[in-house]
């Protein structure tokens, strides 16, 4: 009898939200209910998404928390739409992106989408096959265009897919060429020890920036051809910067790279030997000080473009001209007057320097400058006699206070005072450390009477105590003297079970230490551990495979980063880290010694799975295309809100045809045409394919 009055009452409901004539306010109770109730998709909230009487605050807020294809079904949706065309700007985007999957869309909506404020919904929608058809036979060379659009984010996931040889080389080159930063080389070089088409790239980095391991900056390799030059100067950032510092670039590069709006560009341009003269004299006029000072600098600087680097009002412009050697004469005359004391200097240092102004420079008020003129080698006998009556001598500088009081100056000993308090012996050991014999017999209580914490603490940790002395000490007050009765191989069972419930750090850290610990007491500790110095303890002192396997399933990732850096682990716990959620655990992985090819297989699953999760960028959609993607990562690709993630999927040789069968009938025209074309046995085109 009641299954029979809950049966009718259901159907009440029921009839309730499909009656046209229900006043809202039922409607608006109904479907709270059933949210309530966390039964979204039940008939009942169904037939009141579909009711003309719902409220259109309720029916937009059923497109993100409910029935969206019944709520489309909705005959006032039109009107709604027709008297606010701002309607759909108030639903969520995200539930919106997920109708667009559906291929049966009604027209009104789709036309509605057009008009988003949104540009992207607004694409999307115009993608949808009932708008623009199915695609073509040009569908091929659209899709390779969207896999290769999204721009490159330098994430770690995507530093994670590189080393582990998962990227395509141009993909690993972008990446390389848009950070300076040295930790993306050694991805490089870590990636090319796993994928042998990285080598290439490796070899010609190494001969441009002449060192092996990409650090820092050593000699070019002369023999580099200019066809590799070009290549690199096409990419980004680090990479052209290379192109623009080679000693072999030519002329018309180094001219198009000045146009370049990269600044460390312009600079290594603006200092090349090779670059033309009409570039340098365009580059001669960059508000930034240091393609200038680079300018200045250059040792194919002509005169003309040197005489109006003289007129620069920044002093370090002007001093690198007057330091140039085919600056002309009349300019270094002039320079020579300068207000600035380090264009001075710069002048009169310079062999080209005409003899008046050397002689103007000797008298200079400053010594600098003075000292520079009488020891150029250009310089008149008047002023090099200077030099030899000694008035530009050395000045003697003091010796420094530690070779003073080593050269025995009393002044030094006399302010430093070295003795030691009266008394002080360095080794003393206080006497009556260890308590006596007589003692220990007291009771333990009346022995702790009185005693501060250290001492308490040095009786805590004697071996030789008595059990009933150690179980009073684990229920001290201070953590200190706990600590000492944990990591106290006699201490009894009792003070080691009441320590082991403890959650001080400290306190399970000497715990994890103590070699007597029982099988009980580490199955708890190992269970519950969180912290990263109690597990490098268990390691080191109870490191069983039973250990290991349980450390390795801890919540914290600390933990699990301790049990994956330890050289000896045993094939199936470093197989198990391999697929990890954790970058941190997973590059310890990768950099363990006994790691194996199911160990690398396990990794390059896992990371192509995490990757395809995280954002809508080049990384994910070569990780969704990849060969080696898990069915899991498929699987959650082929129903993602963004297109260009099902198109990726969809153009995977490994989707099944499950997977395949279901994208075929998809809302975009491009997730439909590159599936189809799999189910009909085609070869799929590929983003990265070489050319």
């Amino acid at each position: 009898m009641p299954k029979q009055g809950k049966r009718s009452s259901q159907a009440r409901r029921l009839q309730e939200a499909a009656d046209p004539t229900t006043p809202s306010a039922r409607l608006v109770e109904l479907c709270r209910e059933e949210l309530d109730a966390d039964r979204k998709q039940s008939p009942v909230i169904c037939g009141a998404a579909a009711n003309p009487n719902l409220p259109p605050e309720i029916l937009c807020f059923l497109f993100f928390d409910g029935p969206a294809l019944q709520a489309l079904k909705n005959p006032a949706l039109p009107l709604y739409l027709l008297e606010d065309p701002g309607f759909l700007s108030r639903c969520d985007r995200a539930a919106l992106q997920n109708l667009l999957r559906e291929e049966d869309l009604p027209h009104f909506f789709l036309s509605a989408l057009l008009a988003h404020r949104e540009p992207r919904l607004a694409t999307e929608a115009a993608q949808h096959v009932r708008l623009a058809g199915e695609a073509g036979a040009e569908w091929r060379e659209e899709a390779h265009n969207v896999l290769r659009a999204p721009s490159l984010h330098l994430s770690p996931f995507l530093l994670e897919l590189i080393e582990l040889g998962l990227v395509p080389v141009e993909v690993a080159a972008r990446a390389v060429g848009a950070s300076s930063a040295y930790p993306v080389r050694q991805v490089l070089l870590r990636g090319a020890t796993r994928n042998a088409a990285y080598r290439p790239l490796l070899d010609l980095l190494r001969k441009v920036t002449g060192t092996r391991d990409l650090r820092g900056r050593g000699a070019p390799d002369p023999e580099v051809d200019p066809e590799p030059l070009c290549w690199l100067a096409g990419n980004d950032g680090w990479l052209r910067r290379l192109a623009a510092r080679h000693p072999r670039t030519p002329p018309h590069l180094l001219a198009r790279l000045a146009e370049v709006g990269d600044l460390t560009v312009q600079r290594e341009v603006a200092a090349h030997p090779a670059t033309p003269p009409e570039v340098l004299a365009d580059l001669a006029g960059s508000r930034y000080l240091r393609v200038r000072l680079a300018v200045a600098r250059n040792p194919s600087a002509g005169p003309e473009l040197l005489a109006r680097l003289a007129e620069d009002p920044e002093a370090r412009i002007r001093a690198a001209v007057g330091r140039h050697p085919t600056t002309p004469g009349e300019r270094l005359t002039q320079l020579a007057g300068d207000t600035a004391e380090r264009v001075r200097s710069a002048v009169a240092r310079n062999p080209a320097c005409p003899a008046e102004a050397l002689i103007a420079l000797a008298s200079d008020v400053e010594p600098a400058v003075r000292l520079g003129a009488v020891r150029n080698p250009a310089a008149p006998a008047e002023v090099r006699k200077q030099r030899l009556d000694g008035e530009y001598r050395t000045r003697q500088r003091p010796l420094p206070g530690r070779a003073r009081m080593a050269a025995g100056d009393p002044s030094i000993h006399g302010a430093v005072s070295h003795a030691l308090p009266p008394g002080y012996e360095a080794n003393s050991v206080a006497a009556g450390s260890l308590p006596s014999e007589p003692d220990r017999q007291r009771p333990p209580a009346e022995r702790l009477q009185g005693l501060g914490m250290r001492r308490r603490r040095e009786i805590a940790a004697n071996p030789a105590e008595a059990a009933e002395m150690l179980d009073l000490l684990s229920q001290d007050l201070q953590w200190e003297v706990r600590a000492a009765v944990a990591g106290n191989p006699s201490a009894p069972e009792a003070a080691l079970e009441r320590l082991s419930q403890s959650s001080t750090p400290r306190i399970l850290f000497s715990l994890a230490g103590n070699p007597r610990l029982t099988p009980e007491h580490l199955d708890r500790l190992t269970a519950q551990c969180w912290s990263d110095t109690v597990a490098e303890a268990l390691v080191a002192m109870h490191g069983t495979f039973a250990v290991l396997e349980c450390l390795a399933g801890a919540q914290a990732t600390e933990v699990r980063l301790v049990v994956a850096r330890k050289p000896e682990l045993p094939p199936e716990i470093l197989n198990r880290l391999a697929g990890d959620a954790d970058l941190e655990v997973r590059r310890a992985v990768r950099r363990h010694p006994r790691r194996s090819a199911a160990t690398e297989a396990a990794l390059r699953g896992a990371a192509l799975c995490q990757a395809s999760e995280h954002g809508l960028d080049l990384c994910q959609l070569l990780a969704l295309s990849h060969p080696e993607q898990p069915a899991e990562g498929l699987r959650k690709g082929a129903i993602h809100r963004y297109w260009e993630c099902r198109l990726a999927v969809a153009l995977n040789p490994k989707a099944g045809p499950e997977l395949l069968s279901r994208l075929a009938c998809d809302g975009n025209r491009l997730v439909r045409a590159a599936a189809r074309s799999q189910l009909a046995g085609e070869v799929p085109p590929r983003a990265w394919e070489p050319e």
